[in-house]
């Protein structure tokens, strides 16, 4: 095999190995915002890569404002979160390095434009409040009230999960971090040891709470 073969070979080789390097999901997820935003570039007329820095900050302005942006489905005015355009951000991003392109995304009319939106956006909803004594009750009385009168195995499981997660007072992070071996029965109850708390950077079994 002479060298330039050998080049060729290395090169379809490290291509393969980058393509391994990112996930399906994250694929498809870079196709999906980067189409959006060239439909977005060939509608307004301007080059979609290398995209230009002041259209970028149009589109991400645009996809903000609730009065012209629009769901590509339905139709229907709607603003789009700065969570998702900062996602739009990367894929545009990506493509434009992975092609050899410069990165318009960190001009600063564009990081300008997404600081503003960041700060204009509404507060975040405030968490669910946690069910009370009574709401418990219901739930698993209308569990009772089943068919298998809350005997099969799923209902079971439910009534067991909402039992120790009302309980013990754990997030779900926690309780899904949860492994048998950190359940111990105990004399008057059960000993939960909680591997996940907000409180903790160590991570590990950082917390205990005791269940009668």
């Amino acid at each position: 095999m002479d060298q330039d073969a050998q080049l060729a070979a290395l090169d379809e080789r490290v291509r393969q190995l980058r393509e391994q390097a990112t996930s399906a999901n994250t694929w498809r997820a870079y196709h999906s915002d980067f189409t959006r935003w060239a439909r977005w570039a060939i509608q307004h007329q301007v080059p979609a890569l290398p995209a230009r820095p002041q259209d970028l900050a149009r589109y991400l302005e645009q996809a903000a404002d609730p009065a012209v942006a629009s769901d590509d489905e339905a139709g229907a005015a709607r603003a789009v979160s700065p969570t998702t355009i900062t996602r739009w951000l990367s894929s545009i991003r990506w493509v434009h390095r992975h092609t050899g392109h410069p990165d318009p995304t960190t001009d600063p009319a564009v990081q300008e434009v997404l600081a503003g939106l960041r700060h204009a956006a509404p507060p975040r909803p405030r968490s669910t409040p946690a069910l009370g004594v009574s709401q418990v009750e219901r739930i698993l009385a209308a569990m009772d009230a089943s068919p298998t009168h809350g005997q099969a195995l799923a209902e079971m499981r439910d009534r067991a999960l909402i039992l120790l997660t009302f309980t013990t007072g754990l997030r779900s992070a926690e309780l899904i971090a949860l492994r048998i071996e950190d359940l111990e029965a105990a004399p008057t109850g059960m000993t939960v040891h909680v591997r996940h708390s907000r409180q903790s950077s160590q991570g590990g079994d950082v917390a205990v709470r005791d269940v009668t």
